[in-house]
């Protein structure tokens, strides 16, 4: 039977937890959107503004802009000086 009370005890526990961790979470949000509708405030008067992000990190998900280069399966021009080290570094002064 004492285990059975323990069990209780803690799924309790952890339940009062958890409503507290969303209540904080709730008040976070409150007052961010507060601050966030304060610098919207400040920043309209010098003609910027705030934009909220999409949510669930939809900025991570976007394509790439394609890269420019060469096509895939195409050979790589070859150097007309073949067999002689490319100059590297800044030419000299004449």
């Amino acid at each position: 039977m004492k285990r059975g009370r323990k069990r209780a005890g803690r799924g309790e526990a952890l339940a009062k937890s958890v409503r507290g961790l969303l209540a904080e979470k709730r008040a976070l949000l409150v007052k961010e959107k507060g601050l966030v509708k304060i610098l919207n405030g400040m920043l309209v008067k010098i003609g910027y503004q705030v934009v909220s992000a999409p949510a669930g990190g939809g900025g991570k998900r976007r394509a790439r802009k394609a890269r420019r280069g060469r096509p895939p399966g195409r050979p790589r021009k070859v150097a007309a000086r073949a067999g002689r080290p490319r100059k590297r570094g800044r030419p000299r002064k004449s």
